[in-house]
């Protein structure tokens, strides 16, 4: 066993996690303890901006004594690399200006001593080491009020500042091997003597430097990396990667299948950080054990083919829906029957869109084996879904969400209501499944949808988050006796006044529409290849109900991957001929 630092440590972090976890249902319907909670979480969310600003007071202190320091030395190439990092991790910060100048002014310029080079590093680990406790203390607070999700954030800039910090660490569940942390798959790794090649996964340490030069070790034998891929391109017998949350099956290249792979975690952390008043719902025991890392029962199944006609074939295969000629015409899936999901690769790989499919099915996927039982009315899992299929890594390999006016349902919904074709939100939220993936409006029930749970999550600073992730989650698991206007305790004439607000206001915040898609136009690519396809979700009962056709989208770019979102502007795969013929790849 891998030893764990003590579980009271975290109790220092989270507090009291039972007030806002043990209640569940129309339990805790009642108007005025619903309106409480929120006033709770209201208050908290509007003081957290100034509450960060001044929880890096000590740390900003002790950056600006460094570069009065080094300005004393006259190191100005040291005092900007700094100033430089600062500009990028204190954004707020109103005395960077002050500073700049200072850096400006340094003379006579002189080149640091050697000597003090040792001295600089301890200064500025120091400095980001005394941002640790004070964020620790505003994660408890967010905590307590009922905001686990700006909790979970904290906790990562907690390792930023301090990459030891034990407590942190707990919080993810990770553990210490020898004198690194890991998470629970990876230590059991590492003290295999295994170690992780970037688009070769888990190799033994041995093997390493012979993998890295292109030859792949199995079953006792050497071959060439490429001799291994093909191999694993039979369906029979496909590559099968394990991570800490999934196994991967896949008939792709080993280095395709790693990046899949990789996304795959990344889109359970993205959805575990923005959803998890849905994870903690409803029980207080396993809010106090769950810190913030829940462990499932079992690992989940994903499917990832080099081609479509693999794909055809594994439907067949694997999957026993009535409709899967509809299902062949799509290029991934979640079905709820197997619990498992399906995809390929189409099209190039820098196009980038199966990573989008793959985030909006898998947080199906995640969220649907989470309960197990249901899941709720269609404009709430689609809109969940959407909202994650746009999150975009980062440097650190964790996703992202762009803000409301770069997300791109949000800007194509303010799009609709600008040009007065916004389906009233009476006829959303009452929307049959049926009617939700008929035509006329497919394509719009979806982004309204996914526009409408983006709204919920940022309303009043995201107070009104933890409203929708219960109701969510009361529904996935079939408790559901209200719709969300009890648990938002807004009417829909209310719910549809604020959410038209807030499409107003992203439409505010962003480029003009003519200018946006001037800019998309100038970077779409001229073709993709491959065939046109839907994406589709097979649902328990039987009866495929393919998502929307993945039309043109009025985003300009997403500001996190710029690259990305010019190859994935134009989406290819809506090709009515194709549809309406229901013609093969």
């Amino acid at each position: 066993m891998l030893p764990r630092v003590s579980c009271c440590l975290i109790f220092a972090l989270a507090g009291s996690l039972i007030p806002f976890a043990a209640r569940a249902g129309e339990a805790d319907l009642d108007p005025q303890y619903r309106a409480a909670l929120r006033a709770n979480r209201q208050r908290m969310a509007a003081q957290y901006q100034s509450a960060l600003q001044a929880a890096r007071g000590g740390c900003r202190n002790a950056h600006e004594a460094t570069l009065k320091w080094l300005a004393g030395l006259g190191a100005r190439a040291e005092a900007r690399e700094l100033l430089g990092e600062l500009r990028r991790s204190e954004r707020g910060w109103r005395d960077l200006d002050r500073l700049a100048a200072l850096v400006d002014g340094i003379a006579p310029v002189k080149p640091l001593d050697e000597a003090l080079k040792p001295e600089l590093s301890r200064r500025r680990a120091a400095a980001r080491k005394q941002l640790a406790p004070p964020l620790q203390d505003l994660a408890r607070r967010c905590y307590e009020a009922g905001l686990a999700g700006f909790a979970y954030e904290l906790v990562y800039e907690m390792l930023q500042a301090d990459p030891d910090h034990a407590v942190a660490h707990q919080a993810l569940g990770h553990v210490r091997v020898g004198s690194q942390w890991a998470s629970p798959f990876a230590a059991a790794q590492l003290q295999a003597a295994r170690t992780y090649l970037p688009g070769k996964g888990w190799v033994e340490a041995a093997h390493a430097a012979r993998v890295q030069n292109g030859e792949w070790f199995e079953n006792g034998a050497w071959s060439t990396q490429a001799a291994a891929d093909a191999k694993h391109a039979a369906l029979a017998n496909p590559w099968v990667l394990e991570t800490e949350h999934f196994i991967l099956k896949s008939t792709s290249s080993r280095e395709q299948a790693v990046a899949v792979a990789e996304r795959l975690d990344a889109v359970r952390e993205l959805c575990f950080r923005r959803y998890l008043d849905y994870f903690v719902r409803g029980s207080a025991k396993q809010a106090t054990g769950l810190l913030f890392n829940q462990k499932a029962d079992k690992k989940m199944v994903v499917w990832f083919m080099r081609d479509e006609a693999q794909y055809r074939s594994i439907i067949d295969r694997e999957v026993k829906s009535e409709n899967k000629e509809l299902l062949k015409r799509s290029v991934g899936f979640y079905n709820t029957a197997s619990g498992a999901s399906f995809f390929y690769s189409y099209g190039p790989a820098e196009s980038g869109f199966v990573f989008r499919t793959v985030q909006h099915e898998v947080t199906h996927q995640i969220l649907g084996e989470f309960s197990r039982v249901g899941d709720g009315p269609t404009w709430l899992t689609e809109g969940l879904a959407q909202v994650l299929e746009y999150g975009v890594p980062q440097g650190d390999g964790r996703l992202a969400l762009p803000p409301r006016a770069s997300h791109a349902d949000v800007r194509d919904a303010a799009e609709l209501r600008a040009g007065g074709k916004l389906p009233a939100l009476s006829t959303l939220l009452n929307m049959p499944r049926e009617r939700f993936h008929a035509e006329p409006g497919r394509h719009d029930h979806y982004l309204v949808s996914g526009a409408l749970c983006r709204f919920l999550i940022d309303h009043a600073h995201g107070a009104y988050a933890a409203d929708l992730l219960h109701y969510a989650s009361d529904c996935y698991r079939n408790r559901a006796k209200q719709g969300i206007q009890a648990y938002v305790g807004l009417d829909v004439a209310q719910l549809e006044t604020a959410f038209h607000a807030y499409l107003d206001g992203s439409r505010a915040d962003a480029p003009s529409a003519a200018n946006e898609r001037r800019g998309a136009d100038a970077r779409r690519p001229g073709a993709f290849g491959g065939p046109a396809s839907v994406r589709g979700r097979t649902p328990e009962a039987g009866g495929a109900e393919p998502d929307r056709e993945r039309g043109p989208s009025a985003a300009a770019g997403n500001p996190f991957e710029q690259d990305e979102a010019a190859k994935t502007e134009e989406n290819p795969f809506l090709n009515p001929a194709r549809l309406a013929s229901g013609g093969g790849g």
